[in-house]
């Protein structure tokens, strides 16, 4: 994205998900899937829930005793005044393309109405 949309933890994992169209003032943005998040070595962000890790281990994936949770990865360079994280999460704009409104007729007498790229749109 070129503009950063800002959206809070909670909403990333209820609401706004991956996979979820998010509009913003100025554009939409699907928001990527996990494997586009992008996490730091040294800042993996793992939620401690023990009992929550072992039922949803138990209930999702049988063969493994509990799984990771993970709150989303923060963005180094938005922070809120209270000292919480802004996350940092990759959308993708949507859609690129549009078709305007005006319609024109064709020498045929077809009517047809374009299709302009988002960045030709004002």
């Amino acid at each position: 994205m070129s503009e950063r949309a800002q959206l809070r933890c909670n909403q990333l994992i209820s609401t706004f998900g991956p996979g979820a169209m998010v509009d913003t003032p100025t554009q939409s943005v699907i928001i990527a899937g996990l494997d586009a998040w992008s996490y730091k070595p040294d800042k993996p962000c793992i939620i401690h829930e023990p009992r929550l890790s072992a039922k949803l281990g138990r209930t999702l994936m049988p063969s493994r005793p509990t799984i990771e949770l993970r709150s989303p990865p923060p963005s180094e360079d938005l922070r809120f005044q209270n000292g919480h994280v802004q996350p940092g999460v990759t959308g993708y704009i949507f859609p690129h393309w549009f078709i305007v409104q005006k319609a024109e007729v064709t020498a045929n007498k077809h009517r047809r109405r374009r299709l302009v790229h988002r960045t030709e749109i004002q």
